[in-house]
């Protein structure tokens, strides 16, 4: 199973010529594969508010050919889930959702999700992680489970780092694949260095 992240590429077709021979495929290219690797695409979209996420799916067609979303900070309670679940039920996707965190200036911070396309075999939501900053979810590949994370990191960034450690470190301990993706609230190349660290890449 190959995991990709989710982009468009645009690529110059040449022309066609009357002796093209499809089997062998475009220059460059090589012949096509008989039976290729299933290939799941990913999205991880931190979306500051629900609403934002709904504009983007709906309105400008983003996160369409994704199979898996991964959010951060939709900044609901679960009075307001109801909303998640009517669009992920108009879509044809599956949900769960770890609500948001009340501020003490009465504001909402965090709040972490999935959606998914519901053919996928997905299961156990919330088994392994469940608060404001971390969901996990497990998709079934040939009958082993892979545990997807998706990760909002605090605005500290020693707090990040012991929160992907705990994180980390309880994956490891479930001992199948797993793999972490979200906002981490730090530049790229101090989580790089930080995964490196603790022997994670």
């Amino acid at each position: 199973l190959l995991i990709a992240v989710h982009a468009f590429v645009c690529l110059s077709q040449p022309a066609l010529s009357a002796r093209f021979d499809s089997t062998l495929g475009f220059p460059g290219e090589g012949p096509r594969q008989t039976n290729p690797s299933p290939t799941l695409s990913v999205v991880s979209a931190s979306i500051t508010a629900w609403s934002s996420f709904v504009s983007a799916f709906t309105d400008h067609n983003d996160f369409r050919d994704a199979q898996i979303i991964a959010v951060q900070e939709h900044k609901l309670l679960p009075g307001k889930f109801g909303s998640v679940r009517s669009f992920a039920r108009t879509h044809g996707l599956g949900q769960a959702f770890a609500p948001a965190i009340s501020t003490t200036k009465g504001g909402l911070s965090s709040g972490v999700g999935f959606l998914w396309s519901k053919h996928l075999p997905v299961q156990a939501a919330g088994r392994t992680f469940l608060d404001p900053r971390r969901l996990s979810i497990e998709l079934l590949t040939d009958g082993t489970p892979i545990l997807l994370v998706t990760f909002y990191g605090p605005q500290s960034t020693s707090e990040t780092e012991d929160l992907l450690a705990d994180t980390l470190c309880t994956a490891r301990a479930r001992n199948i694949p797993f793999c972490i993706m979200g906002d981490f609230n730090m530049p790229v190349d101090n989580v790089r260095d930080f995964l490196y660290a603790h022997a994670a890449l």
